[in-house]
């Protein structure tokens, strides 16, 4: 009988609720429609494990409003994007302005990699928030499954670090040395190799999930991506990046992941 690793991503109130800081349109469907598939695969006793990623702030960081101040000393607004060359020229500085250097390197580290320019976020899933928390459906069928298996799900916490942005499960966007929470999650990556198959979920495509198989076609073998099964309507873009979304899909695609819808399964 074949069982199933779930990856699900960062599927949390300030993602999925419509009144969430970060709400992706498209989530709620998603997240019914991976709950149809558990309460499916639960009774048939297929799931082997969860692997559950949570994005984790602090309101002081890189990537929330306050972290920056502008030539009035004003906060940037959400969604701004911020590159190297407004650093320079003092149209955007970091509130506290010993930060500049380091901030400097990681505005130029993220470019260079040409995936996008730096983006300013609402303040979302902050640590100990409502926001932060898994959607309640989800949670639900996860603490089931515990009771029933008699072990733990596979938490895995992203986002702590002030100074980078983590969207992928695997590594944070620019690797801190200094902090091993930004580096390159070996551990999780050798649990879901011992799976049969790996189905991926969350939110959203366009970042998290997104970034997260990204990373994963950049370290995995050819045969071992090959286990791994997106499922495309459990997951959906932010708005404004579903281009962002599709080439995921296809690129993911020519790399041997399967996509596949949760019925499918």
């Amino acid at each position: 009988m074949t069982r199933y690793d779930l990856l699900i991503v960062d599927v949390q109130n300030d993602f999925c609720h419509p009144d969430g800081a970060l709400f992706v349109p498209g989530a709620p469907e998603d997240t019914r429609r991976l709950c149809c598939l558990l309460d499916h695969l639960a009774e048939t006793e297929r799931i082997r494990n969860f692997h559950i990623t949570l994005d984790t702030h602090f309101v002081f960081d890189i990537s929330h409003p306050a972290f920056w101040r502008d030539e009035k000393g004003d906060n940037a607004e959400p969604f701004t994007q911020i590159g190297q060359n407004d650093l320079a020229s003092g149209k955007w500085s970091p509130a506290d302005p010993s930060a500049r250097e380091r901030v400097l390197k990681y505005l130029e580290k993220l470019e260079s990699t040409g995936k996008y320019r730096h983006t300013i976020w609402p303040e979302h899933c902050i640590l100990g928030s409502r926001g932060h928390c898994m959607d309640e459906a989800v949670h639900k069928r996860v603490t089931a499954w515990e009771r029933r298996e008699g072990r733990r799900s596979d938490y895995v916490l992203k986002g702590m670090n002030a100074w980078t942005e983590h969207y992928s499960a695997i590594k944070a966007e620019v690797e801190d040395p200094e902090d091993p929470g930004t580096l390159v999650n070996k551990r999780l990556l050798e649990d879901l190799l011992t799976a049969e198959w790996v189905l991926i979920s969350g939110q959203a495509l366009s970042h998290c999930v997104g970034n997260t198989l990204k990373d994963m076609m950049e370290i995995l073998e050819p045969s071992e991506l090959s286990k791994l099964v997106l499922l495309e309507d459990a997951t959906s873009s932010v708005p404004g990046f579903e281009e962002s979304g599709e080439q995921i899909l296809y690129e993911a695609k020519m790399a041997g992941v399967r996509i596949c819808r949760t019925n499918d399964i």
